[in-house]
């Protein structure tokens, strides 16, 4: 026990990927395990789930719309509240709380599914830009965090 040369379980790995943020989650009952994901992940993916069920008409062909800009546009604004408030947070101007961080996860899952799966254009911009933005955003992640903990050289 203890022993880092363990390997993990796949219920462990997930439930330390759910469970990364031991300062801002939410208490969660699912078939009788209690578990406190992270309130920005968890909105996140239920902002995707929904987004799924919402703008299946878009990606199973049945609604089309032509106006990349248009859509650009809606996506971010989907977006935007998340990066304001995790920036505003992390940069000390203000307190956060769960229930914000749940609705801009859940704003920010929406304009993930919005992006990738209605904007009209091909899926490789789609998946390398996005795949850009995510990499910008874990780099500053990881730079405040080894900032914070004092990592940093």
């Amino acid at each position: 026990m203890g022993n880092e040369n363990e390997e993990q379980t796949v219920g462990e790995i997930i439930k330390e990927t759910i469970e990364h943020n031991p300062n801002h989650y939410i208490k969660i009952e699912i078939f009788g395990k209690r578990l406190r994901p992270c309130a920005r992940c968890f909105g996140q993916w239920i902002g995707i789930l929904i987004s799924l069920i919402i703008t299946s008409p878009f990606w199973l062909g049945f609604i089309y719309v032509d106006n990349f800009m248009l859509i650009f546009v809606i996506s971010w604004l989907f977006v935007f509240p998340a990066i304001i408030d995790w920036s505003t947070t992390k940069l000390g101007f203000r307190k956060g709380n769960n229930n914000i961080r749940f609705l801009t996860g859940y704003l920010f899952g929406t304009g993930i599914i919005i992006y990738l799966l209605v904007l009209p254009t091909n899926m490789v911009f789609k998946i390398v830009t996005f795949a850009i933005y995510e990499i910008i955003f874990h780099m500053i992640r990881r730079y405040h965090g080894l900032k914070h903990y004092h990592l940093k050289k």
